[in-house]
């Protein structure tokens, strides 16, 4: 047994907290000395005490508390249990809208007419541009293994390719005009975020766009069957030449 002042020691909490779980019906005492009036806690009081505060400094409100602590199975031998599980559902929750946040950012990181492109070219005619995106992190190889902050980086550029693939599809030959903007557009936005993957202010120009071009065709090897599925056979092979034939070009403005 405890008193209310070694309580709200152990618990780092002050006495007009616990005096408010008391008078809300969340915390019994176990015992009231009637001489003087002081409240005492057993470890079972203790125990119930954590699982209130873990619940209120998640944000549930003091009825749902109540509640859920009035449980028949939150007051056996597993009483954490329940609430272990109520807050990994909402954690998940949680992961889900952040994610759904990520997605949505990376998508505006696709310029407008190459999302179009692959609307009316990639997809099917009942798939969202978005829901796309989702599925994409299920289906294409490595995705699912994706740090959020790799969703934000990787997604785009896995949608720039799509977006080349759709230019196949609409008979663009690998060196026509649009096929060059469409690869120059990848290399800049591999370009815009090489500093922010090589945490440098100071890189060479140069250096920025062979890292680009480098990720460009590592990424093309673990997208490409991914790729070829969404687009058609041979899609991987014809990307690859686009940034080929676009490389001299790079090289030279490189060297002027």
């Amino acid at each position: 047994m405890m008193n209310e002042k070694v309580l709200c020691r152990l618990m780092n909490m002050s006495s007009q907290e616990l005096e408010k779980y008391r008078e809300n019906g969340l915390l019994d005492p176990s015992m009231q000395e009637l001489q003087s009036g002081n409240y005492y806690y057993d470890d079972k009081a203790v125990r119930k005490l954590t699982l209130i505060r873990g619940l209120v400094q998640c944000g549930y409100p003091e009825n749902r508390i109540k509640e859920l602590l009035d449980r028949p199975e939150t007051k056996t031998a597993g009483e954490y249990e329940p609430v272990i599980q109520l807050l990994t559902e909402q954690r998940k929750r949680m992961n889900d809208l952040i994610l759904e946040l990520k997605i949505r950012q990376a998508c505006t990181r696709i310029p407008e007419d190459m999302r179009q492109i692959i609307t009316t070219t990639v997809l099917p005619d009942e798939e969202s541009f978005l829901d796309s995106m989702k599925d994409t992190l299920k289906t294409c190889p490595d995705a699912e293994s994706w740090t959020e902050e790799e969703v934000v980086i990787n997604l785009p550029l896995l949608y720039h390719f799509l977006a080349i693939g759709g230019l196949r599809q609409q008979m663009h030959a690998p060196g026509s005009r649009e096929a060059r903007k469409y690869a120059l557009r990848t290399v800049d936005y591999l370009k815009s975020i090489s500093r922010v993957m090589f945490d440098e202010e100071d890189i060479p120009e140069t250096q920025i766009r062979s890292s680009a071009f480098r990720m460009i065709f590592l990424q093309l090897d673990k997208a490409e069957s991914f790729i070829d599925q969404r687009c058609g056979n041979g899609t991987t092979a014809y990307i690859r030449e686009v940034f080929n034939q676009l490389m001299p070009e790079i090289k030279k403005r490189q060297h002027a």
